[in-house]
């Protein structure tokens, strides 16, 4: 996912463009959610007091956390490879690159 306005956050009512068209099966007026890729963070286990937590750190493993919603837009502008959606919702910041895929059901 890309922005039109060349910047790299992405707001409630931006208009996006995404590398999936016609030939995908896109039409004017599908809904679409975006999706944050989660974070790669350590894990350190149960332990809580900061000095465990330095001696753990260089065998901490990391973990890859789930991606979350961050919002939904609407296309409005179909092309063979390539379509322009206007973001209707967004729960966090999105950034250029965040996946977009169809709505979850009951959403």
């Amino acid at each position: 996912m890309s922005v039109i306005d060349g910047v790299s956050t992405i707001g409630q009512y931006h208009v996006v463009v995404i590398n999936r068209g016609r030939e995908h099966g896109l039409e004017p007026g599908h809904v679409l959610e975006v999706w944050q890729q989660g974070n790669r963070v350590r894990d350190f286990g149960p332990s809580t007091d900061s000095w465990s937590r330095q001696i753990a750190k260089p065998f901490a493993r990391t973990v890859q956390l789930p991606s979350e919603r961050a919002g939904t837009f609407m296309v409005f502008r179909v092309y063979d490879r390539l379509s322009f959606g206007l973001v209707t919702s967004a729960e966090t910041v999105m950034g250029v690159g965040d996946r977009v895929r169809n709505p979850s059901p009951g959403t």
